[in-house]
């Protein structure tokens, strides 16, 4: 996705000749993961878990961190990851942002549903937890626009928390994208997203929960991640869901979350008031 000279690489790669650039306080223990975007290691941050991320340079990508810091700033919310610190450094000539977050102890949705589908009861906290963080941040007027299993983790407890708001959409703020451009994840996106509607609601993030809700349920994702036909098929009538999902005890929300209109799929706290049992 972006380009690097070797040396650049190297350093990337060796967290001891990272932590030399690094204040006292932060300190990276070893590599955690990596994506397009940058690459993320576990450390500690003022003696706390951390998930500290190093962003790789290019494009837009400053700004986006930039507004992402500034949501986390602004979010307390049990169901969205803490910002505890941020910073940059200069290496070669190439300024690289780094995020440290709360590091959230347990596994991802994504490896959750890859093992097995879930219960009735986890799917119904999921769907309050991740619904909750969805109020929290379009409270702040913020779209999250990639909500998908692997930016989900079901902590040890067994409650869930909502990571990653790098394509985050801030409707008060600028575009930073010019043309048709349509971010977040095939096989999640909203209808309106998919066709690049600038002024989404907190609407699309639910439309994402309801595919999350059916892949929960049967284990795999309903259209194997096949957008176009995932658009195609009116979910809103119970008799299009996937069985599995029919006989799930939230198939009638899973309907009203998915209605290709989003004028007609339910608000964050009719949501909520609907799962009250899981809180």
């Amino acid at each position: 996705m972006y380009n690097f000279n070797n040396s650049l690489k190297e350093w990337l790669s060796d967290p001891n000749i990272i932590n030399l650039h690094l204040p006292d306080f932060v300190y990276i223990e070893n590599f955690h993961e990596g994506g397009g975007q940058g690459i993320v290691f576990k450390g500690l941050v003022n003696d706390s878990p951390a998930a500290i991320k190093v962003y790789f340079p290019g494009g837009q990508l400053h700004q986006r961190i930039v507004r992402e810091i500034l949501a986390l700033k602004t979010l307390n919310c049990p169901n969205i990851v803490d910002l505890l610190w941020h910073s940059q450094i200069e290496i070669n000539g190439n300024l690289l942002p780094i995020v440290a977050t709360s590091f959230v102890f347990g596994q991802t949705l994504k490896t959750l549903i890859s093992e097995n589908s879930l219960s009735s009861a986890q799917i119904g906290t999921l769907g309050y937890d991740v619904t909750n963080a969805i109020k929290y941040m379009w409270a702040k007027r913020i779209v999250h626009r990639d909500i998908k299993p692997s930016n989900i983790i079901c902590k040890d407890d067994g409650r869930f928390c909502v990571i990653d708001l790098g394509i985050a959409r801030h409707i008060d703020q600028t575009n930073l994208t010019s043309g048709i451009i349509a971010w977040g994840t095939l096989g999640y996106m909203s209808p309106e997203q998919f066709s690049a509607v600038k002024q989404l609601t907190c609407k699309s993030d639910l439309y994402a929960l309801g595919i999350l809700m059916i892949e929960c349920a049967v284990g795999s994702h309903p259209t194997f991640y096949d957008q176009l036909r995932l658009l195609s098929i009116n979910y809103n009538l119970e008799s299009n869901l996937p069985q599995e999902a029919k006989n799930c005890d939230f198939s009638d929300l899973i309907c009203r979350l998915l209605h290709q209109r989003p004028t007609f799929r339910p608000k964050p706290g009719t949501v909520l008031e609907t799962l009250r049992s899981y809180s």
